[in-house]
């Protein structure tokens, strides 16, 4: 018996890897077929058609390896030179799959995911390597993936909120696992949401703190009024005094309510651990009256 289990191991493992291939075999085909048509396009005819005007000529095609998140795939693109104004020939570069492309961005968020969730560059390149299949990832990759992000982040974190219609304000206040200066530690993320008269919600600002007090709250709500928020109608938070403090400095007066969540939470907190679960019955019934008072009657 242990000797037919044995046996069937390598017949169950062996159609996941067949997949895995058939899986990149088709990621190929769409990648060439895809860089195939854009150099179509470019050029105004196919292959073996000939235009009136000729804007360029192919001259066969190159290999490139790329990695994706079904493993790297071994690519051939075709190649060709395209007419400039002064009559010279210039090298065609594909957008799709660009020049120094060596990973999709599936691939590299995985990669600043894997890093900003504590991964030591190290466990990142071991993880690409047992998640995709290739060591084709470098520190340095890693590096570069991570800094673009933080650059991503920057400008998005600095954009003007001006033509922002928010009617309501949530705050709220996480700690989390964070890579800062080359280690992992605990940092705070202040979170501020706005809730558009839509009822669409939109992230505004996502910084990064070491505590929940006043001045860090302060600090994020400054830099909201100085990217263009206008003072909303109401303020919803999670019952941080420091929240609080810096509302009231920030805007005077402003209608502020405590999140019923929270409350709820810190409620049950408050019961024997025993009873808590029959609490929490009672609790979802506030929370179910409160959506329906807003919807209204049916």
């Amino acid at each position: 018996m242990q000797d037919e289990r044995q046996m069937a191991v390598p017949a169950l493992v062996m159609p996941v890897d067949g997949l895995s291939a058939l899986v990149r075999k088709a990621v190929r085909g769409a990648i060439e077929t895809a860089v195939e048509q854009e150099l179509t396009l470019a050029l105004g005819r196919t292959t073996y058609e000939r235009a009136v005007t000729a804007v360029g000529y192919r001259h066969g095609t190159m290999p490139r390896t790329l990695v994706t998140s079904a493993g790297p795939v071994a690519l051939r693109l075709p190649r060709a030179r395209l007419q400039q104004a002064d009559g010279s020939t210039q090298e065609w570069r594909s957008t799709l799959v660009p020049r120094y492309a060596r990973r999709t961005a599936a691939l590299d968020e995985t990669l600043a995911r894997l890093y900003l969730s504590g991964a030591s560059t190290r466990d990142v390149r071991r993880a690409v390597a047992l998640l995709f299949g290739t060591t084709a990832v470098s520190k340095s990759a890693v590096s570069r993936v991570v800094t673009r992000l933080q650059g991503a982040y920057q400008q998005w974190q600095q954009r003007s909120l001006a033509e922002e219609p928010i009617a309501y304000l949530i705050l709220d206040g996480q700690r989390h696992r964070v890579r800062a200066d080359g280690r992992v530690t605990w940092c705070s993320i202040l979170m501020a949401v706005g809730v558009r008269p839509t009822g669409e919600k939109v992230v505004l600002g996502l910084p990064v703190v070491g505590g929940e007090q006043t001045a860090a709250w302060a600090q994020l709500l400054e830099d909201l009024t100085q990217r263009g928020l206008a003072r909303p109608q109401l303020v919803i938070s999670d019952g941080s005094k420091g929240a609080a403090a810096a509302l009231e400095a920030t805007w005077s007066g402003i209608a502020h309510q405590r999140c019923l969540v929270h409350k709820l939470r810190n409620l049950i907190a408050c019961v024997p651990r025993s009873l808590r679960s029959a609490a929490r019955g009672p609790s979802n019934g506030v929370r179910s009256s409160s959506r329906s008072m807003k919807r209204g009657p049916a």
